[in-house]
Order: structure tokens, then C-alpha cells, then sequence
């Protein structure tokens, strides 16, 4: 740990240091952090060490932290010492912190609906280091990024654990890639391939994902999905300019784009570089629908596609 806390009464069990090797590779990630007074978010924590090492020194300016542990549900004699070793060494830092005594999943949804209510929501510095099963991984990942702000810093903690097979359902690594496959394109990979943990930095715009009763009326087209649809009818002529009008459509919508393409007889290599026009950061979703057998546009010319329109249903994918 830093010089600033050796003079400082911190009750850790030296052999239970899990954290010191991972402080230069931290302290490098500092200045990615954008706000001056980062709101930490550590799902799992022990005796606190990672916490204080972030208050004193990535919050020395100003910050917080939520730190969730189950703390045995502080039913026994080791989980009530470790919750109140937590608790005195966070107060030593002089800085703002929350214990939440829960298992993640409960802990995480109470925070959501917090957060959703807050006037400045998220979170800047996440740290997952809780169960070493994977699904119980991917869904402490995914709640805690729903919180997490564009530009937040997400560390998975034991991406390379020894202890099972990397492949194994009891290891967390297997729930690390299924979310990290989930949420392609909304991050930048920080972390290299033989670092012990995985470090990701956002770049994708914060969406808690649900509203609570108080909310009712604010913010309810993030929330229920709502968004923009968006149908063009073309053939290889307009292919280009389509391209262009979808591309600006998304880039200027902060809300969901739903893309409908009637295909009126596009190459297959026409449609794979209308794909790959779209933003891989946008929450834009592109769907080709195939014309009926009977249409207008067979017999008239792509001109009157917009008359098939109507006979276009989501199921006639080309």
C-alpha cells in the first residue's frame, strides 16, 4: 500500500493481500478518469484494502465509494469482524463511503433505483471482484454496468484465476467473455491478454434500463426501449446515399434506431457494406425485409416500393 497509510491504523491481515500487485497498473488508469471527484462502485471487498487504496488516492481531491459484500449476511462471528474492520478503515481515509451488507444481485437492484432518482447518476470506477462463479459474475457485471458512466473505468478481478479451469462454469473468466461478447462495441479493452484482470473503459452512454414509481414521468423512453423506426426502400442505385442518410440518422439520435431496409434487389455485398456503415458504438439495430412475391416493385420499378411497404412484415428477413 502507498506511504500516505503506512502512518494510518489500518486493521488488514497481511497475508490477505490481494491488492498491492495490482496498484501500478491501477495508478496508470488515474488520469483516464474523467471527473474530479470519481463515485467508486466495489462489488465484493474483504477487509477493504482496494477501497482504501482508491479513497486515498484516486479520491484524494474529492470522491466516494459503495463498496457491496455479503459479510456472511453478518450471521457470524468472521463475517461481523470483517464488516466492522471495513468500516473502521474506511473512516480512517476521512472520505465518503457506503457499506451495503447484501449479496450483489439484492444490493445492485437497490442501487439502480437510487441511481435512477439521483440528479447525477453512475458511477466512474467499478470494481467486480465478488463470486468466482460465472453467471454470478455476468450479472454483477451487467447490473454494475448499467451504473457505470460513459468512460468509466470496469475491472473484472480473477480473469486468469488458477484455481479451476478457465472454461469451467466455477470460474469467472467464462462470465467475464460472455459479457464482454454481450456489450461489443460499447468499450475500449484496456487490459493486455496476459494481465490477471480485465480492464475495460466505457464508451457507450450510461442506460440504467428501468424507472421506479417516483419516475414515472421522466426518462421513460430510455427505460421502456422506446425509439425512433426507421424504413428506406431501395436498390443498388440509391444504395450509397441510403447509407449516408442511416449513418447520420444514428449518429444525430441520442434514443434506439430500429432500421428497416426493403431490399429491392441489393447484392449481397451492397448489404454488407450498408452493415458496416453503421456506428458499432450506436444502439442502432439494422433488419433487411424481402418484398412479397406479388409486389408493386416487381412489376413497376423500385420507385413504388413505398407501396409494399404495408405488405412487409418483420418475419420476411432477406
Amino acid at each position: 500500500m502507498s506511504t500516505d497509510q503506512d502512518t494510518l491504523q489500518f486493521t488488514f491481515t497481511h497475508t490477505q493481500d490481494w491488492v498491492s500487485h495490482n496498484i501500478d497498473s491501477w495508478t496508470a488508469l488515474f488520469p483516464v478518469v474523467q471527473s474530479p471527484s470519481p463515485r467508486i462502485l466495489e462489488v465484493g471487498c474483504w477487509e477493504g484494502r482496494s477501497g482504501v487504496f482508491l479513497l486515498t488516492q484516486l479520491c484524494r481531491d474529492g470522491g466516494e465509494i459503495v463498496c457491496i459484500d455479503h459479510f456472511d449476511l453478518l450471521d457470524t462471528p468472521a463475517g461481523r469482524e470483517r464488516h466492522a474492520k471495513v468500516k473502521h478503515n474506511f473512516s480512517l481515509t476521512g472520505k465518503p463511503f457506503r457499506i451495503m451488507d447484501k449479496f450483489s444481485v439484492p444490493a445492485l437492484m437497490t442501487l439502480l433505483e437510487e441511481e435512477m432518482l439521483a440528479m447525477t447518476p453512475g458511477f466512474d470506477w467499478i470494481y467486480i471482484d465478488g463470486s468466482h462463479e460465472a453467471a454470478d459474475t455476468f450479472l454483477d457485471g451487467e447490473l454494475a454496468w448499467r451504473m457505470a458512466k460513459k468512460g468509466a473505468i470496469v475491472i473484472f478481478d480473477d480473469y486468469h484465476w488458477d484455481k479451476e479451469p478457465e472454461e469451467s462454469l466455477h470460474h469467472p473468466k467464462r462470465g467475464i467473455d460472455a459479457f464482454m461478447t454481450l456489450h461489443d462495441g460499447e468499450y475500449e479493452h484496456l487490459s493486455s491478454p496476459l494481465c490477471y484482470q480485465m480492464i475495460l473503459r466505457k464508451t457507450s452512454n450510461m442506460r440504467i434500463g428501468f424507472l421506479t414509481n417516483q419516475r414515472a414521468n421522466r426518462g421513460a423512453q430510455d427505460a421502456f426501449g422506446y425509439g425512433i423506426h426507421l424504413v428506406l426502400a431501395f436498390d443498388s442505385q440509391y444504395a450509397m446515399g441510403a447509407a449516408v442518410t442511416v449513418r447520420s440518422a444514428i449518429e444525430n439520435t441520442e434514443e434506439r434506431v430500429t432500421v428497416y431496409v426493403i431490399d429491392c434487389g441489393l447484392l449481397e455485398e451492397e448489404k454488407e457494406k450498408f452493415r458496416s456503415s453503421i456506428p458499432k458504438d450506436s444502439d442502432a439495430t439494422l433488419m433487411f425485409l424481402r418484398l412479397p412475391e406479388d409486389s408493386v416493385v416487381a412489376e413497376m420499378g423500385a420507385m413504388w416500393a413505398k407501396v409494399d411497404i404495408a405488405a412487409c412484415r418483420k418475419g420476411a428477413l432477406s
